[in-house]
């Protein structure tokens, strides 16, 4: 059996790709195990892969780059892996993270320190540098993990048959490009790479920000552009940190971030 496994982190586009997931499972009649299925499904991965009556299988997209003792098992069964890991310049995800933190995702199950952190973002008394060093330390208490742990994974031994590392600019800024990335991993037949043209994603609706556009403060940015309201979508344009952040912000975040990460170090890091 082959075990095709998509992981894309939140902020990374993730609900882009349970869409062309569902399209290449559909397209080409292979189970899709996902938290995003109606109902979801993904629990259900231990048992396909222990009944071991498909060829191949897709799973994902997990919100986490971690292994997962399901494709561990596998693995050790004789089954092959394979990852496809989307990735995105932590700032970017910080910068969205705040905003969804402050104003967009809904409180429902928050628990009261995720949302005294909402009061004090709404308040204006954490800016987005001060909520980045929080967010590296672990302390804005909206996820399980902090953006810098969610990656650390991808810095371990790869236990699968190949894992592939795409990013997120790349999927914005050069689609046929990155379609045909992902349609590499993938089986030949499944024509991958026609499926995810036939799905290019539309950003038309989205703010965009001229560059040198700068917002000090925060707030400013959520009046101009009515977060507030629910109907904003959030710019979706590689580089956003640098219309909320001063490059020696940035110099002192990014120093953190790839010192501890040798894949994003490789990818995101300026000499």
């Amino acid at each position: 059996m082959k075990i095709y496994r998509f992981c894309f982190a939140h902020k990374t586009a993730s609900m882009f790709g349970f869409k062309i997931l569902k399209r290449i499972a559909d397209a080409n009649a292979v189970p899709l195990y996902s938290a995003n299925n109606t109902p979801p499904n993904h629990g259900g991965i231990a048992r396909a892969i222990k009944r071991d009556e498909d060829n191949i299988i897709l799973f994902g997209p997990e919100r986490t780059y971690k292994w997962i003792p399901e494709l561990e098992a596998a693995i050790n069964d004789g089954h092959e892996v394979y990852d496809i890991c989307q990735i995105r310049h932590p700032l970017d995800i910080i910068v969205s993270q705040y905003f969804s933190h402050g104003w967009i995702h809904p409180e429902c199950n928050w628990a009261d320190t995720t949302i005294r952190v909402r009061r004090r973002i709404q308040n204006g008394e954490i800016s987005i540098f001060d909520y980045a060093k929080l967010e590296l330390s672990g302390e804005t208490h909206f996820a399980d993990s902090s953006v810098a742990e969610k990656f650390s994974p991808l810095d371990e031994k790869f236990r699968g048959e190949a894992r592939k590392v795409v990013r997120y600019e790349d999927f914005y800024e050069n689609y046929e490009w990155w379609a045909s990335c992902v349609a590499k991993i993938l089986p030949e037949k499944f024509n991958a790479r026609e499926l995810l043209l036939d799905e290019r994603p539309d950003y038309s609706k989205a703010v965009t920000l001229e560059d040198g556009v700068f917002f000090e403060n925060a707030l400013q940015y959520v009046e101009k552009f009515g977060i507030k309201s629910g109907k904003h979508i959030r710019s979706a344009e590689p580089g956003d940190h640098k219309h909320f952040l001063t490059p020696t912000q940035i110099l002192y975040l990014e120093k953190i971030i790839f010192g501890n990460s040798r894949v994003l170090r490789g990818q995101y890091a300026v000499d």
